[in-house]
């Protein structure tokens, strides 16, 4: 009996002294903390955010297909001064119709990227290279223009109907947007935008003194999470 007595407690002071150490651990000495302070106290400037809620993520990079219903179609009389680099022309004003058919299919390949280069609260700059070929199925009246088209050299030139049907039209485009938050409410965004568009291949392609420049600025406030304005 003594023996199991001393057993019990032994028991009873070993568990005394876990629960003093528990105690003792548990307490806070926040006197180590009275030296600490803020290392800076200016107000954080809070920036409105380009992003609406409730709208689709913005797609990096995009390949898509599109196709057109068949449609008649009617071109004017044209000038092709191809040899001085700037595109075609019309001759008049008011142009007679020149040459009509039916277009029975145009459609083709897309490929779209928008791919954000610097995104901070402060300053968000997306660059994006777009690529669209378009194909022609351009049937009737192919090559039977009402009066003949002519270079300068006085050569015989393809109608344009016929250029439509074996070349098509391709357009390359890079585009930059620019998004500068003013405050928690208003914004400027900036877009620049560069195309080459013509009926080139990659193997010959065309003079970049073709390329269309365009640019737009926008102020706009954020409303709220789901709506803005510009």
């Amino acid at each position: 009996m003594n023996h199991n007595y001393k057993i019990f407690a032994l028991l009873v002071l070993f568990g005394f002294g876990i629960h003093t150490i528990q105690a003792q651990d548990d307490e806070e000495d926040y006197s180590k903390y009275d030296d600490f302070e803020l290392e800076d106290d200016t107000p954080v400037k809070r920036y409105a955010s380009p992003k609406i809620s409730g709208m689709s993520p913005q797609k990096f990079i995009g390949v898509s297909f599109d196709a057109q219903m068949p449609y008649d179609y009617e071109f004017s009389k044209v000038t092709f001064p191809q040899s001085l680099d700037n595109g075609f022309d019309v001759d008049e004003e008011n142009p007679a119709i020149n040459e009509t058919g039916r277009a029975r299919f145009t459609g083709g390949f897309r490929l779209n990227t928008n791919i954000p280069i610097i995104s901070k609260s402060s300053f968000v700059w997306q660059s994006g290279i777009n690529f669209t070929d378009t194909r022609y199925n351009i049937r009737e009246n192919l090559n039977s223009p009402r009066s003949p088209i002519r270079l300068p050299d006085g050569t015989e030139a393809r109608s344009l109907g016929r250029i439509l049907n074996e070349d098509g039209l391709r357009n390359i485009n890079w585009t930059n947007t620019l998004f500068f938050p003013l405050n928690e409410t208003e914004f400027i965004v900036f877009q620049t935008q560069m195309d080459l568009s013509g009926n080139y291949g990659l193997d010959e392609f065309q003079s970049l003194s073709t390329i269309r420049y365009s640019a737009a600025a926008v102020y706009g406030r954020r409303v709220n999470d789901y709506f803005r304005w510009g």
